[in-house]
């Protein structure tokens, strides 16, 4: 039987600056490397885009009182830099950097003027009983999902609290509602079908509980 060459499922990024988090460390791929001419002694800034969930790194030889060191680590391949102030002090900084999967927590580097910038995904760093649903704020809207006993059983957008009174959903059973704000209308359609996705290919092709029956009745 003759050999053929396996096709790989997913594309490499060989010639793309990436950046990977984590709760202690920004991980910067050869492609950074290369572009940023890290090294021992190489300093980076980060700067914070709030609003749209960017962290941006400007990368300089001068040593401030704003500036970490990148460094890279013994026997270990590739450069990084501490992320734990950036983590303390953003929430949606923090989610993303607790995900279990390092894919959800890689990141394309684009630049954007002096600044290379990572969009980091909403990651429902928001959390509150279904019992307390009345503290969400009325006018909060952007990505959400049901928990029951820690399986998501639904992932939505829209006005976070009002979807909860919607028609049926007395009926559903789950106790956790989990959300990130995305005022956004058209990112709240992405970043949706980012984490139905992501649900998918880690359920073998299966939709939430309750996203599957909502399907079905369409």
């Amino acid at each position: 039987m003759a050999w053929q060459k396996f096709t790989r499922t997913k594309s490499v990024n060989r010639e793309t600056p990436m950046v990977t988090i984590n709760k202690s460390h920004f991980y910067y791929n050869a492609v950074s490397a290369r572009i940023f001419e890290l090294k021992d002694g190489k300093r980076v800034v980060y700067h914070i885009d709030e609003v749209n969930r960017k962290v941006g790194f400007q990368f300089t030889k001068e040593d401030s009182d704003h500036s970490y060191s990148v460094f890279a680590k013994r026997g270990i391949a590739g450069f990084r830099s501490s992320s734990q102030d950036v983590v303390a002090n953003y929430r949606w900084v923090k989610a993303v950097a607790l995900l279990p999967d390092a894919i959800e927590r890689r990141f394309r580097l684009r630049l954007d003027g002096k600044l290379w910038v990572a969009q980091f995904c909403p990651a429902f760093e928001m959390k509150v009983l279904r019992s307390e649903a009345v503290t969400i704020p009325s006018g909060d809207t952007g990505i959400y999902r049901y928990l029951n006993s820690g399986v998501i059983v639904y992932i939505g957008k829209g006005n976070i609290r009002s979807r909860l009174r919607e028609t049926g959903r007395d009926q559903w059973q789950f106790d956790t509602v989990e959300y990130s704000v995305v005022p956004d209308e058209e990112s709240q359609y992405e970043w949706e079908s980012f984490w139905i996705d992501r649900f998918k290919e880690a359920n073998n092709d299966m939709l939430p509980s309750y996203n599957a029956i909502a399907g079905r009745a369409v």
